[in-house]
């Protein structure tokens, strides 16, 4: 079943577009024993927001260099990406790395403050190692190149300054993934982001009115540029492109929410598990054209599959070319 299958990322709650992750390998003195120099081995695959997917590779004696802990993050192929060809997914990524030391609960070698007594009695010391992690950006490939990380992550001295290598330890790897398709294509390619203006009335031209009465201030320019649908409105002699307020019916104002943000950053709204809100969306971006919020819909809703919406899906993909991805993940579900 999906959600059995693999992870789940957690978004931060200051940002919906940073998911963090946390791989725990427990007692990894006997993963030094078992893995050679230059012999890894991989965390189980996760899943972050917008449906993309990864898994974590350890060396526990080194890639390069013996007497280190090396760490990469791998991208893996999703079904979405398959179906439309995209060999190439671009990310800015963070790795830390915590150590958790298991001691006799006589010992006087830490600070009563920072020790954690666990379920089988003994104490747990945590540090914390953030010097050990630099922000990084990088264009993983799903032929070749598809992992990138930290040669000499962590040393061995680090781990045991003591040179007491019977300590007991476990090893926590903590992943901060931004989420900011800075290398996706966009519907037009116009370039720059203009989020910043997204709900901004700064410079605003016009007005769109909505069935409801909500009226939102827009810049023209931006819906120009974002889509050939908006292109056509308000520069190909229609009776719009002579007015200063656009009416739109039979959309939502949560849905023209989202289709906004998405012309404004080229990226998806964190709209949680809507379900139905995100179907309406790419009812609303067919109609529209927009084709690039199509694929991050569909590739979000990938993500959302489970026991009680998997056959409501089907039914909604059911001839829906740009649904093939979500009909296989509920498929397989």
């Amino acid at each position: 079943m999906f959600q059995k299958e693999y992870d789940i990322a957690i978004p931060s709650s200051n940002n919906p577009y940073v998911s963090t992750y946390s791989w725990k390998v427990p007692n990894f003195q006997k993963a030094i024993k078992e893995y050679p120099h230059n012999k890894y081995f991989y965390s189980k695959k996760f899943w972050v927001p917008y449906t993309s997917l990864w898994r974590l590779k350890v060396y526990p004696n080194g890639n390069q260099q013996i007497n280190f802990v090396d760490i990469f993050l791998e991208a893996v192929q999703t079904p979405y990406e398959y179906y439309n060809h995209i060999l190439t997914r671009g990310r800015n990524f963070r790795l830390q790395v915590e150590i958790i030391y298991h001691v006799s609960q006589n010992t006087n070698d830490f600070d009563d403050d920072k020790e954690t007594i666990e379920e089988d009695g003994s104490i747990s010391h945590l540090v914390d190692l953030p010097s050990n992690s630099r922000y990084m950006g990088y264009q993983f490939g799903f032929d070749n190149f598809k992992d990138y990380g930290y040669n000499r992550f962590l040393s061995f001295s680090k781990i045991f300054p003591d040179d007491n290598k019977s300590k007991e330890f476990d090893l926590v790897f903590h992943l901060l993934l931004f989420n900011d398709y800075k290398y996706m294509d966009t519907d037009r390619g116009y370039g720059c982001k203009m989020d910043k203006f997204f709900e901004n009335e700064t410079l605003a031209d016009m007005e769109i009115l909505l069935d409801c009465g909500t009226r939102i201030k827009v810049h023209k320019i931006i819906l120009i540029a974002g889509s050939t649908y908006f292109e056509k409105m308000l520069q190909g002699g229609w009776s719009e492109s002579t007015s200063d307020c656009i009416k739109l019916h039979n959309v939502g104002y949560k849905t023209f929410r989202v289709i906004l943000f998405y012309l404004y950053g080229n990226k998806l709204m964190d709209v949680d598990d809507d379900l139905e809100l995100l179907i309406d969306v790419y009812t609303q971006a067919d109609m529209m054209g927009l084709t690039e919020l199509l694929k991050l819909v569909v590739s979000r809703m990938c993500g959302m599959v489970n026991e009680f919406n998997f056959d409501d899906i089907l039914v909604f993909c059911w001839g829906k070319e740009h649904c093939i991805p979500l009909k296989e993940s509920a498929l397989n579900f």
